[in-house]
């Protein structure tokens, strides 16, 4: 995910900007909810945290490349102490991976539901899903 080798230099300086202000706006509230008495000035406030998540991003992207069959969560836990604000923004975000369950295997009662929300998935979504299916090996 780091190097992006599919997005063009554009694409990536979106990302990058918009992972950047995400990250801010995640420091800022968690210093206000552990402030204590002494109130720093709005700033001060703004331009520590902007400090902040741009070390946090350079730890980041100087952190080695996992490979595709390592767990995201376990990398997540061992890159926490290096980048703390980043693992637990990255933690609101990750999911439960997907696995695929052949139809036989999905309790009738469920079957009806099972197929009406496969039936909803919208085009794109699908084609994403292939392309994996049919570039990524486990």
């Amino acid at each position: 995910f780091k190097l992006l080798p599919y997005a063009s230099e554009e694409d990536k300086n979106i990302i990058s900007t918009s992972m950047k202000q995400m990250l801010i706006k995640f420091i800022e509230e968690e210093r206000g909810k552990n402030s204590g008495p002494v109130e720093e000035s709005p700033n001060k406030k703004s331009r520590l945290s902007e400090e902040r998540a741009n070390l946090e991003l350079v730890q980041y992207q100087s952190e080695s490349t996992a490979a595709l069959d390592y767990c995201p969560l376990q990398w997540w836990a061992k890159a926490a102490a290096k980048c703390p604000n980043l693992a637990r923004l990255a933690h609101k975000y990750n999911c439960v991976p997907a696995s695929a369950t052949p139809p036989h295997r999905i309790p009738q009662e469920n079957q009806v539901l099972f197929d009406m929300r496969r039936a909803c998935l919208g085009p794109e979504l699908v084609d994403k899903l292939l392309f994996l299916n049919g570039n990524h090996s486990v």
